[in-house]
């Protein structure tokens, strides 16, 4: 398992070519604030200790004797495979799936975000879907904090955000690359929201429960490892927390 942290700041001293096209949108240039390279003397790049959490292991289809959850879950993500293949996203139902233990942080760094990347699990085209319910030390200010997923390479980070202002986010190695207003009042469900991430054929979409959120975003590289991401928007008390249950890894064939 790895963790890291962010600034929203370029932090990466190698790129990648990539193109943001917004399918329905203008994705805007963001205009963001330089600071030092992670060798800077000047500023120090924040760091975490890692928290040891569980690899993610392969789950099977579920048998006839399956645990209700489980199962639930599977048929749920199933569902969404189905509705990718109708429209064209994805070719088929053929690939890997992998269900992932609950995962919780914390982090009082405002205007930064941190991660955690599951060690085995990799791939070039992949679905990873979590859902997120969000909670912060105060009310104060916070309308920037949010819950996100991220995947990275060698070289760079790509993050995708939904916050509490209604806006998901799209930012490479820190830097703010667009947002798009979907709702501001969908983390108001106790049930949270559900956020799913899809790279397929260099192709990465978004989606916001059952609503696109981004697309037209291209993507090189790879492969990727992924997992969850959390951007602080308080440094007051424990920060910002993002709790993700329902979390399946699924690796396209």
């Amino acid at each position: 398992m790895k963790t890291g942290a962010h600034p929203y700041a370029v932090v990466f001293s190698l790129f990648l070519t990539l193109s943001v096209t917004a399918c329905g949108m203008t994705v805007p240039q963001a205009t963001t604030t330089a600071t030092s390279v992670p060798t800077s003397t000047n500023t120090a790049l924040p760091t975490l200790t890692p928290t040891v959490t569980q690899t993610p292991t392969k789950t099977p289809v579920p048998t006839s004797t399956p645990n209700f959850a489980a199962t639930q879950q599977y048929e749920g993500f199933s569902t969404w495979v189905g509705k990718l293949i109708d429209e064209g996203i994805i070719p088929s139902k053929d690939g890997d799936y992998h269900a992932v233990e609950d995962f919780s942080k914390a982090y009082a760094k405002q205007a930064y975000f941190t991660w955690k990347l599951y060690d085995n699990f990799s791939a070039n085209n992949f679905i990873v879907q979590a859902r997120a319910r969000i909670t912060n030390a105060t009310t104060e200010n916070v309308f920037k904090s949010g819950c996100g997923l991220i995947f990275a390479d060698i070289f760079d980070a790509h993050a995708l955000f939904f916050s509490l202002d209604g806006n998901a986010n799209y930012r490479i190695d820190g830097a703010d690359r667009g947002s798009k207003y979907i709702d501001s009042a969908l983390f108001q469900n106790p049930d949270g929201v559900m956020l799913t991430m899809v790279l397929y054929n260099h192709a990465l979409r978004f989606y916001v429960n059952d609503q696109m959120a981004l697309s037209g975003i291209t993507i090189y590289g790879g492969p990727f490892q992924s997992g969850p991401a959390i951007l602080s928007g308080t440094s007051e008390g424990f920060g910002t927390q993002c709790d993700f249950t329902e979390t399946v890894l699924w690796r396209i064939r």
